[in-house]
């Protein structure tokens, strides 16, 4: 599933961007660890690498519309009598966040955000045939950051999720689902000028990932 940041950036991190809207263009690359249980009773690991860029409008309201697609670029499911690795694949997604509260002083910004997202990718165990897998992910994030001296934002990131996965299995195609739907994200940006940023993002406990990238806006 795709990782990283829930759209906590006004574009260019300004209050001029803030005031007129704009565009945001990011490129993100990530891994992603999860836990998940299976219909037959099974609990593997499953683990992901993926290549996302996404393109979206932030509005002078406060709401921030974006959409993404990439690629899925390897990965496993291991664990509990699965031992299966992914092929390639793709990605597609659409996220929704409104800031609802803008940074003032002490005060720190707050973003809501409402994200969907598919996934499809090859999957073979050794010399069996390649066969595919298809995964859903909807996320409900909150997000509450601060900017430091004009150039550093820093942020925590709760989110709940859920969505089935479909994994093939020795009688045929079997649902699954993560074991925890909970992920908590943190989280930095370096505001450069030109509209420049560079960002991380990581989560080390529920749904474990792992994301970094660059965006610009405009």
């Amino acid at each position: 599933m795709p990782v990283g940041p829930t759209g906590c950036n006004a574009a260019r991190g300004d209050d001029e961007a803030r005031s007129s809207g704009g565009w945001q263009v990011s490129l993100m690359h990530g891994q992603s660890w999860s836990y998940l249980h299976f219909e037959d009773g099974t609990e593997p690991v499953m683990n992901q690498q993926t290549a996302v860029g996404s393109l979206g409008y932030f509005f002078r309201s406060g709401w921030s519309v974006a959409v993404s697609g990439g690629g899925v670029f390897g990965g496993t499911v291991r664990g509990d009598g699965h031992d299966l690795g992914f092929g390639p694949g793709f990605l597609v997604s659409v996220r929704v966040a409104w800031r609802w509260l803008e940074e003032d002083g002490p005060v720190p910004f707050v973003v809501t955000s409402l994200s969907a997202s598919f996934t499809r990718s090859a999957i073979a165990s050794g010399a069996r045939r390649s066969d595919v897998v298809l995964g859903t992910d909807f996320r409900l994030g909150f997000t509450v950051g601060y900017t430091l001296f004009d150039i550093l934002q820093i942020y925590v990131s709760p989110r709940v999720f859920g969505g089935p996965i479909f994994i093939p299995g020795l009688g045929g195609r079997i649902q699954g689902r993560d074991r925890f739907f909970v992920q908590v994200g943190l989280g930095g940006a370096l505001l450069l000028p030109a509209g420049l940023t560079l960002f991380v993002d990581g989560s080390p406990g529920g749904e474990r990932a792992l994301a970094g990238g660059l965006a610009i806006s405009f």
